[in-house]
């Protein structure tokens, strides 16, 4: 969550609920990325032991 976030934008009803989704939406895309990161090296690793 950035500082430099306008209080007045975030004081009001739509403003608040716009950056709760937008928190959401990039705790979702980090944990996307991260679960695709964990794949890939299972996959590695699987591709490494069937050697």
């Amino acid at each position: 969550m950035p500082h430099n976030f306008p209080r007045v934008f975030s004081s009001t009803a739509p403003g608040l609920v716009f950056s709760i989704t937008i928190i959401a939406s990039s705790q979702n895309v980090l944990e996307h990325r991260r679960g695709t990161h964990l794949v890939a090296r299972v996959r590695r690793r699987t591709k490494v032991q069937a050697r």
